[in-house]
Order: structure tokens, then sequence, then C-alpha cells
């Protein structure tokens, strides 16, 4: 009996999870975890930020945009070299 396996969110999320972070050998990309930690602490910082008291010093939130989006081009650019 060949069953198909049954589609899920979960499966696809952890796909793109796998295909955006790791390199073709299975290794974790430093490029693409540095972009995602930048992303989060940006998201971390515009929360708090938005619903805090606390207020966040603008130049580190534009610092760590700046890094995410260098190394999110960074890494496209990248991609593109290898596959070719």
């Amino acid at each position: 009996m060949n069953q198909e396996e049954k589609w899920t969110i979960s499966k696809e999320l952890k796909k793109i999870w796998y295909d955006t972070m790791t390199e073709s050998d299975g290794r974790y990309s430093r490029k693409s975890l540095t972009w995602f930690a930048s992303f989060i602490s940006c998201v971390g910082i515009g929360v708090v930020d938005q619903f805090t008291s606390y207020k966040a010093n603008d130049m580190v939130f534009i610092g760590f945009l700046g890094m995410a989006t260098g190394q999110s081009i960074a890494s496209i650019f990248d991609k593109k070299i290898t596959k070719k």
C-alpha cells in the first residue's frame, strides 16, 4: 500500500525553515542565522518601544534593521551565485 503523506502547515513551515536557514550540505548558514537574530531583535525592540513606557534608542533599532536587510540581500545573492 502506497500512502501519501498528509499535508500540514507545520510540515510546510518546517520545509521553508530548513530551505531558508541551511546550506546545501545541511549545515545552518551564518548569514541566515544573523538575519534571523537581527530581525527578531527589531521585532522585540519595536514591541517593547510600542507597548511599554521604556523607549528604545532609534539608532539601535535602525542598526538591527540595517543588519537584517544587509544579511538578507547577501544571502539572496549568495544563493543565486551558488545555483549557477
